[in-house]
C-alpha cells in the first residue's frame, strides 16, 4: 500500500483537485479525475470506467462530516441537549442524505433542512448553514473527489488493477511506457 510517497501522490492528483476547486463541480473536473486515475496513478481503464462515476455521486465523506459537525454545533448554540437516539438519528440522516444529494456546492442545504426539521433545530439556523455551505462547499467537493481517488487506488491495489511502474514513477502512463521500452 505504501508504494508511492505522499508528495508524489499529491503531485499526481493535483490537477483534478484544483479543477474541482476552481469550478466547484466534479462534473467539470471528471475528465481530469479520470485522466489522473488512469494516466497518473496507473489504474486499469475498465476499473476506472466502472468505479469512478458512482463513486463521484456517492462518496462524500467530507460533506457528511461537515453536516454532522454543523448540526451538533447548531444544536449546542440553540440549547438542545442531544441524547443517544438524537445522535443516531442525526448520523443516519446525514449519511443517507449526503449519499442522496448530488455532489455540488449548495446541495448540502437540502440535507440541513431535513435534519434540522427532524431534530428540532430552529429554521433561522439555516442562514448560518447557508453561509457555511457557500464558504466550505466548494472545498468539500474538491476534497471528496481527491479522497475518492485514494479510495479507488486502494481498491485497485487490492484487486491487482494497477500498473505499478506508472504509479511509482513521477511521470504519466505514456512516459512510463516509453521508459520501459528504452530500459
Amino acid at each position: 500500500k505504501n508504494r508511492i510517497s505522499l508528495k508524489l501522490l499529491v503531485k499526481k492528483m493535483k490537477e483534478p483537485f484544483f479543477e474541482s476547486l476552481r469550478t466547484g463541480s466534479i462534473d467539470a473536473a471528471y475528465v481530469y479525475t479520470e485522466k489522473s486515475c488512469v494516466r497518473m496513478l496507473g489504474m486499469d481503464q475498465h476499473f476506472v470506467d466502472a468505479a469512478l462515476p458512482p463513486g463521484l455521486l456517492l462518496y462524500m465523506p467530507i460533506s457528511t462530516i461537515a453536516v454532522v459537525i454543523f448540526t451538533v454545533y447548531a444544536a449546542g448554540i440553540n440549547g438542545i441537549r442531544p441524547d443517544m437516539v438524537w445522535y443516531l438519528l442525526m448520523l443516519l440522516l446525514a449519511i443517507t442524505l449526503s449519499s442522496a444529494a448530488p455532489p455540488l456546492p449548495g446541495c448540502s442545504l437540502l440535507s440541513y433542512v431535513a435534519i434540522f426539521q427532524q431534530l428540532g433545530i430552529p429554521n433561522y439556523v439555516m442562514i448560518a448553514a447557508m453561509m457555511a455551505d457557500m464558504i466550505l462547499g466548494i472545498a468539500a467537493v474538491a476534497v471528496n473527489q481527491s479522497l475518492l481517488q485514494v479510495e479507488l487506488l486502494l481498491q485497485a491495489h487490492r484487486m491487482g488493477m494497477i500498473d505499478y511502474a506508472v504509479l511509482e514513477s513521477g511521470a504519466s502512463r505514456e512516459t512510463a511506457k516509453k521508459n520501459r521500452k528504452k530500459g
